[in-house]
C-alpha cells in the first residue's frame, strides 16, 4: 500500500485550490497577452482563469473518484498514476474551458477543431499536470503536519493523563515508611510504565493485628491498575474477621466472577500480630517470600497448598503457614519483576541470585530495601520491563507481653487487702 496517502480534502481547501488555479491561469494569461490588445484585457484575464479553473475541477473530481484505488498501489506507482490523471485532467480542463471561454466570454460559436491546437492542448495539460501534483504534494504535506501536530497534542494529553493517573494510584498506596508499636514496613513500588500493575498495602484490623499484601495483576498500564484499586479496597474488608485461608477463598471467588476470562491477580498475604509476633501467611501465585532472621540466616519461605493466582479457577482452597518472628527478624514480600528482570545478556537475574543478593544486605530496614533495589537495577537493563513491587516487615523489639491471670494475680491479691482495709 502506498505511504504517500492523503486524507479527504475539505470543502474550504478545494474552493481554496480552484481559486489559487483560476488566479495562476489569469496571471499566465496577462503575462502572455498583457502588450496587446488593450480594451481586450478583462477578456483575456477571464478566459485564463476560466482556462485554469477548470482543470482544478478535474483534477480534484479524479482524486476524489480514485483516491483509494491509487492508494492500493506503491508509492512510485501511485504516483505515477496521478501524474496520468492530472495530465488527463489538465486535457480535459483546458478544452471544457477554451469552450465556455469562447461561448460566454467571446460570444463565438464553440469550434474545437479551430480554436484548440494540438500542443496548446499537450502545453495545458502538462502545466495541469505539474500543477496538480504541486498543489497535491502541498496538501499531502500540509495534511501530515496537522496530523502530526494533533498526535502531538493527543500524546501530550495523553501523558498528562497517564501523570495524574500514577499519581492517584501513588496516593491509593499506604507510605512507604510505616512504624508502630511492635513492627516496622518498609514498601516500594517502581512501575514499568506510567502506572503499575503491582500494589502493595498495609492495613489495620480491628484487634489491632496487621494485613500487608503484595500483589501482581496480569498485564500493564490502566487495565491491570484499575483491577488493582479494585482488589486493594475490597481486601481489607474481606480480611475484616478471616483467616488467611478463608480471606484468599473469598476474594479468588469474586475475581473468578468479576474479571475476564485471561485476567487475574497473584497475590500473596500475610496476617501479623504485633503483640505476639506471630505471622500466617497465604500465596497465591507470588514468588516465595524470604525470612531473614536477626542473626543473618535467610530462608525462602514454602507454603504448601494451590498456588495459583487468584481469580484463575473458582472453589480453590489456598493453604497458610504460620511461624514464630523474634525482634529483628524480617519477611521480604515481592513481585516476579525482581527475579525476572532480564540482565545484559537478556537472561532473568533469578531467584538465586536475588537470594545472594538479599545475604548481602544490612543494616537499617529502609536502606536495607532501597539498596536491595540499587543491586538489581545494576544488574539488570535499564529498561523495566515488569513493575518491581517490594515489602518489608520487621519485627521490633517494643513488642509487648498479653497479661494473663497469672501475672496480674499477685497484684490483684494485694490489691484486695487494702481495698477491704479501706472499707
Amino acid at each position: 500500500m502506498s505511504r504517500f496517502a492523503s486524507s479527504p480534502l475539505t470543502f474550504s481547501r478545494i474552493i481554496r485550490i480552484i481559486l489559487a488555479s483560476a488566479l495562476l491561469g489569469a496571471a499566465i494569461s496577462f503575462l502572455l497577452n498583457g502588450a496587446t490588445m488593450d480594451a481586450a484585457r478583462p477578456k483575456i484575464l477571464a478566459t485564463g482563469a476560466l482556462i485554469g479553473a477548470w482543470p482544478a475541477i478535474f483534477a480534484l473530481s479524479f482524486e476524489a473518484m480514485f483516491r483509494k484505488t491509487i492508494e492500493r498501489f506503491s508509492e512510485s506507482t501511485g504516483r505515477a498514476l496521478r501524474a496520468i490523471m492530472f495530465l488527463a485532467a489538465g486535457t480535459i480542463g483546458y478544452m471544457i474551458g477554451s469552450t465556455l471561454a469562447q461561448v460566454f466570454i467571446w460570444r463565438q460559436s464553440p469550434d474545437l477543431g479551430r480554436s484548440v491546437r494540438l500542443d496548446s492542448l499537450v502545453l495545458a495539460g502538462s502545466i495541469a499536470m505539474a500543477i496538480g501534483i504541486a498543489f497535491y504534494t502541498y496538501e499531502i504535506l500540509r495534511s501530515r503536519l496537522e496530523q502530526s501536530v494533533a498526535q502531538l497534542k493527543e500524546r501530550e494529553f495523553a501523558e498528562k493523563e497517564l501523570e495524574l493517573a500514577r499519581s492517584i494510584q501513588r496516593r491509593l498506596l499506604p507510605p512507604s515508611s510505616i512504624e508502630a508499636l511492635g513492627y516496622r514496613v518498609e514498601s516500594r513500588n517502581v512501575a514499568a510504565q506510567y502506572v503499575a500493575g503491582d500494589f502493595y498495602d498495609v492495613f489495620q484490623m480491628g484487634d489491632g493485628t496487621l494485613g500487608l499484601v503484595v500483589a501482581d495483576v496480569a498485564g500493564k498500564g490502566i487495565g491491570a491498575s484499575l483491577i488493582m484499586a479494585t482488589v486493594k479496597a475490597v481486601l481489607p474488608l474481606i480480611a475484616a474477621g478471616k483467616s488467611v485461608e478463608e480471606t484468599l477463598a473469598e476474594l479468588n471467588a469474586r475475581l473468578h466472577r468479576d474479571l475476564a476470562r485471561r485476567e487475574f491477580v497473584a497475590l500473596a498475604y500475610a496476617h501479623y500480630d504485633p503483640v505476639t509476633l506471630e505471622l500466617r501467611i497465604g500465596n497465591a501465585g507470588l514468588p516465595d517470600p524470604w525470612i531473614i532472621r536477626r542473626n543473618g540466616e535467610v530462608l525462602p519461605l514454602q507454603i504448601e497448598g494451590p498456588r495459583l493466582p487468584l481469580g484463575v479457577r473458582p472453589n480453590l482452597r489456598y493453604a497458610a503457614s504460620t511461624l514464630k518472628l523474634s525482634a529483628g527478624d524480617r519477611l521480604l514480600l515481592y513481585s516476579d519483576g525482581l527475579p525476572e528482570a532480564p540482565t545484559s545478556e537478556g537472561e532473568p537475574l533469578g531467584y538465586e541470585e536475588l537470594g545472594n543478593l538479599i545475604q548481602q544486605r544490612g543494616g537499617d530496614p529502609g536502606a536495607w530495601l532501597d539498596e536491595l533495589l540499587a543491586a538489581v537495577r545494576e544488574r539488570t537493563s535499564e529498561t523495566i520491563e515488569d513493575d518491581w513491587t517490594a515489602l518489608l516487615l520487621e519485627a521490633t523489639p517494643e513488642s509487648r507481653e498479653i497479661p494473663t491471670i497469672e501475672s496480674v494475680a499477685p497484684g490483684i491479691e494485694r490489691i484486695i487487702p487494702s481495698i477491704s482495709r479501706t472499707v
